[in-house]
């Protein structure tokens, strides 16, 4: 609880200084430089907005929730210090054919994103308070408002605020002379985050010639791989997810996926519509798909064609393994707020997001 005689306020990171507050916090918190917050921000424009606690060192009525008070400054410098923070940004709407879920169906989702707090100012329930605030405001507009708990411990802290496990995925590593045994990751972990490095036993970047024409080698034909812009991305992602309850995602949130993309990374389809997926490190011997989704048709035919093409496009990136997300129900993702529909058997229904970004 904030004491009565420190009370603090919520507002709009809506001025240079705030935004300078909040970009400062961030990156002090998440280690990310200032350009990456800068380009989120340009990239989604009023799709975006930041928000901030800060000290009402006035001793001002409004409370936390409130947007009147006095916002304090560091001592003559003039810049405003964020305790906490967060932004939140429209990334799409949920999609989903369930009668059951009319309420949700068809709703805008926002996702409330890089929640921090300063150290100096933890464990006094600021960042609870904000991010409900948040909620309350996405919600009473109709909206969806949900959050992707960087670590499983932190569902508990959602759910007091009113979230519940809605989106999940699967996350699996495969070696790349390994394609067909995929190591699946524990609820939890993340291999996105913890990752070996594996740069002693990488094999050179080779894209064109996969393997030689040698006949004591199985002939595997080479993957084509093709980058597409995020438009034509989104097209495909629509098409393969089309029976599945899932996010559709915005043009802006396709942008930045691409945006953030660097060096051989970005959007590709593969064979011409056999899966897409979205390319977002290459490097020490690795490559991390932060998405991978295979054309259903193909599915079908086989439980385990995403880990083999997980691993040809390992090969064909020049890498010794593939760490890969997709569709599937082996962790939750990110929390929903609001009601849930619930099955015959009482457990809540799912959906898919695929791109909270990391």
């Amino acid at each position: 609880m904030i004491s009565s005689t420190n009370r603090s306020i919520i507002t709009e990171a809506d001025t240079p200084e705030k935004y300078h507050a909040l970009r400062s916090l961030w990156c002090s918190v998440f280690g990310d430089e200032p350009d990456y917050v800068d380009a989120m921000f340009d990239c989604f424009g009023e799709e975006i907005k930041g928000y901030i606690v800060v000290s009402d060192s006035g001793g001002s009525a409004g409370g936390i929730g409130s947007t009147d008070g006095i916002v304090s400054t560091d001592s003559g410098s003039g810049e405003v210090r964020a305790l906490s923070a967060l932004v939140c940004y429209r990334c799409g709407e949920l999609t989903i054919s369930d009668l059951d879920m009319e309420e949700v169906c068809g709703k805008t989702v926002y996702v409330s994103y890089a929640v921090c707090t300063d150290p100096d100012y933890r464990g006094r329930g600021l960042a609870g308070q904000l991010t409900s605030h948040i909620r309350d405001i996405v919600t009473d507009a109709g909206g969806l408002s949900i959050v992707s708990p960087a670590e499983e411990s932190l569902q508990d802290f959602y759910s007091e605020l009113g979230y519940r496990p809605f989106f999940y995925a699967s996350e699996a590593l495969v070696y790349a002379d390994e394609a067909l045994s995929p190591v699946f990751a524990d609820a939890g972990s993340d291999y996105f985050d913890d990752l070996p490095d594996l740069s002693e036993t990488a094999d050179p970047p080779v894209i064109e010639e996969l393997w030689p024409d040698d006949d004591s080698e199985p002939f595997e034909p080479a993957l084509d791989v093709k980058e597409l812009d995020a438009a034509a991305y989104n097209r495909y992602r629509e098409a393969f997810l089309m029976d599945e309850p899932h996010i559709v995602l915005s043009e802006r949130m396709m942008e930045f996926v691409k945006l953030d993309s660097h060096n051989r990374c970005g959007l590709f389809a593969i064979n011409g519509g056999d899966a897409i997926c979205a390319v977002r490190y290459i490097g020490g011997g690795r490559l991390i798909l932060s998405e991978l989704i295979v054309n259903p048709m193909l599915a079908e035919i086989s439980a385990e064609i995403g880990s083999e093409i997980a691993g040809r496009l390992a090969k064909h990136f020049g890498a010794r393994a593939a760490e890969y997300r997709e569709p599937g129900m082996r962790y939750c993702q990110s929390m929903l707020a609001g009601r849930l529909a619930r099955s015959e058997a009482g457990m809540p229904r799912a959906a898919y997001f695929g791109f909270p970004l990391d």
